[in-house]
């Protein structure tokens, strides 16, 4: 019976270090495979951006303003996927909501032909917000204007007082890129409908 019982596990032991070596190549394998984040997987325009130029002509005098912004990566099998956010908020004329929107969708569109992006859709306007889906690259991106919000002047001014013509607000822009490392032929892109977009005016 004792002979039986090594003659088990004498068979036994192969199997296993078999089982382990056959996980060992599959994990390996998969790590190659691997997409992970850095400098290549983030176009100049995701790198380079920013509202300010276009948000602080409109910020009223003896007003100052207050920028949020957050960015992430996430590694992939398929693709590489990078998001960065922005949050200004400021005090401005209330007459200038619109020139506003317009301006940071007019800015939008310049920085990203400047970096060499393609400009695929533009839809969206300065009530609805806007949108932009572009490429550059082995990257596909979007950017997105969610549209204005009023809120409290306290959170930009540190008082609760302003004039009667103007008003506290805080604006949304997202950036949300795919960076593939052999660039797909074809590539379907989810576009939200929007109404027909309205001229884009430069307040400057």
């Amino acid at each position: 019976m004792a002979s039986g019982k090594r003659r088990t596990a004498i068979i036994f032991i192969p199997v296993l270090v078999g089982l382990l070596s056959i996980a060992v190549v599959v994990l390996t394998l998969s790590r190659t495979r691997y997409l992970l984040p850095s400098p290549e997987t983030k176009s100049a325009f995701f790198k380079s951006y920013a509202p300010d130029g276009a948000v602080d002509p409109f910020r009223c005098n003896g007003s100052h303003s207050k920028a949020s912004s957050q960015a992430g990566s996430k590694a992939g099998h398929e693709f590489v996927t990078e998001r960065k956010e922005f949050e200004p908020e400021l005090v401005i004329k209330a007459k200038n909501w619109m020139p506003l929107m317009n301006r940071l969708a007019h800015d939008v569109a310049s920085q990203l032909t400047t970096q060499g992006s393609t400009i695929l859709d533009q839809t969206g306007d300065a009530r609805d917000g806007f949108r932009f889906d572009y490429t550059v690259g082995n990257t596909f991106g979007t950017v997105t204007i969610r549209p204005m919000e009023i809120i409290d002047p306290w959170s930009v001014t540190g008082e609760t007082g302003i004039l009667p013509d103007e008003q506290a607000v805080r604006m949304h822009i997202s950036i949300h890129e795919q960076w593939f490392q052999t660039k797909p032929g074809v590539i379907t892109l989810e576009v939200t409908e929007h109404a027909e977009p309205a001229p884009l005016h430069d307040p400057r």
